[in-house]
């Protein structure tokens, strides 16, 4: 699993409308299969700044899913005009590392248990 996000940095006083578009948008984001689908605004970062954070399952799905967004209208007409109210932004891709720990010592369960328990993890 991966999760993604994108920080946008809104024009001075265009964070709200920006907030509006992509409201408008997460629902056909979802439609296109990432889960856990946030947006985030700034509370002490810096001002007018805003992230949405998506789960997938791999970062083919997400790049499938930036392919396939010019192919859904009703994201188009919501996104419609963004990027005049950004002055830029970043992606940061983040991996869930004890997920694959998980899987690769959970066929070996009397190794498994244990180092879970360490961690604080609930145990089967």
């Amino acid at each position: 699993m991966y999760v993604i996000r994108n920080t946008m940095y809104a024009k001075p006083d265009c964070g709200r409308e920006l907030v509006e578009k992509l409201k408008a948008a997460i629902p056909h984001f979802e439609a296109m299969g990432p889960r856990n689908l946030r947006l985030l605004t700034d509370a002490v970062a810096t001002t007018w700044t805003l992230a949405v954070e998506m789960e997938v399952d791999s970062v083919g799905t997400y790049f499938d899913i930036l392919e396939g967004h010019s192919k859904s209208p009703g994201l188009g007409e919501a996104m419609q005009g963004y990027t005049e109210l950004v002055t830029g932004g970043r992606r940061e891709i983040f991996t869930n590392r004890l997920r694959f720990v998980v899987k690769r010592y959970w066929a070996r369960a009397s190794r498994a248990r244990p180092f879970l328990a360490e961690r604080g993890c609930a145990v089967p």
